[in-house]
This record gives structure tokens, sequence and C-alpha cells, in this order.
């Protein structure tokens, strides 16, 4: 099972994500993407998820984004995916912060993302809602769930996403204790961002 969550600008889907992610613990993998408006041409890049130094150069700059512009690097973000998302042991949970219109203009990029989805791997992203080819395959995919967010149910969505990591976090502890947390977390029972839970 994949998570996708979507909304719009400034609902919090990113933090969403990092709430998820939390929750779900273990080793975590993946990328994300990151505009930077002080590089030149509002440069954007992409990252190892959770990577503490992040490097700003022409080797993972994968293209130029401005308001009603947008230049990609196809050979940038296909062997940057590669390279990322190619050591991920099966089983794992991976990161895809975020899938949007630049990554559809990238082919090879897209090819890696779609079998990626068809692997042994269980995915927590954020697509944004755009009509692309590419993020309608995603979007469609049988293993993808769509969590869409809104600001007034940012707790709602949480719970909802929790629950469909449950499954995820059983095979890999089967703690009892933790596993009751978690329900706990689902239910609305106990409040948490996840943080205080150990796995």
């Amino acid at each position: 099972m994949h998570i996708f969550i979507t909304g719009g600008v400034g609902t919090g889907k990113t933090t969403l994500l990092e709430r998820l992610v939390r929750f779900a613990g273990g080793t975590r993998y993946g990328f994300v993407t990151e505009r930077v408006a002080g590089k030149p041409n509002n440069s954007v890049y992409i990252h190892p998820y959770g990577a503490e130094n992040r490097e700003y150069s022409d080797k993972n700059r994968v293209g130029f984004a401005r308001v009603g512009w947008f230049e990609t690097n196809e050979e940038v973000f296909e062997n940057r995916a590669k390279e990322l998302l190619g050591r991920i042991p099966p089983g794992s949970l991976a990161v895809m912060d975020e899938l949007g219109y630049m990554e559809s203009r990238a082919p090879g990029f897209c090819r890696i993302i779609q079998d990626f989805l068809d692997g042994p791997y269980t995915v927590i992203g954020v697509i944004k809602p755009k009509d692309t080819e590419f993020l309608n395959a995603v979007r469609a995919h049988p293993n993808v769930c769509i969590l869409k967010l809104s600001e007034d149910d940012r707790e709602g969505a949480f719970r909802k996403g929790a629950a469909l990591l449950k499954d995820f976090i059983k095979e890999r502890v089967p703690d009892c204790v933790n596993i009751r947390r978690a329900e706990l977390v689902i239910s609305g029972e106990i409040t948490t961002d996840g943080a205080d839970i150990k796995f």
C-alpha cells in the first residue's frame, strides 16, 4: 500500500507526511525536492530524504522553476532517482516529496517511479493536484491510496493515514504494546504526532 497526500498550497502536506513517517518508525529512505529562490532561476534540487547536509550543485539540480516557466534536467532526475531508490531494501518505507509538474516532464524518472510502485515497498509521498499523464497514472495505480488534506481536517487525515500504515507496522514489529498504542492514535483516543511512539 502506498499513500500519497494531496491538497492546496499551505494545507500542510509535508507536515502530514513527516507525522506519518514518524508514526511508521524505522529507517527512512527516498527523496525530497527543494526549490531555492536564492539560486539562479529558482533552482530545484533533489536530496536524499532525511539528509542532514544537503548538496547544491549541478549533480543534483533537476531544473529551474519560476512562475509560469519550468526547465527540467531529465538526466539528473533519472540518475538521482536510480541512485536514491535503487538502494532501498525490499519491505522498506520510502518517501517521495514531491511528485508534480516538473517531475512529469522527465520520462525516465516517471518510469522509475512507476516501476517502484509495483515493487515490494511502502511509499508515503506528496502529489500535486495537477493533471498530467504521469500524475494521473500514479493516482490510478492499484496500490495507491490518495489522502486529501484540507486545513480544517488535518487530524482526521493523520488518523486515516495512520490506519493505512498499521499493517506495515505489524509486519515490521510484531509488538502488541506498540500496536495497541498505534490503534489508540488511529481511534483518536490519544493524541500524538507520532514522535513518542517507539518501534
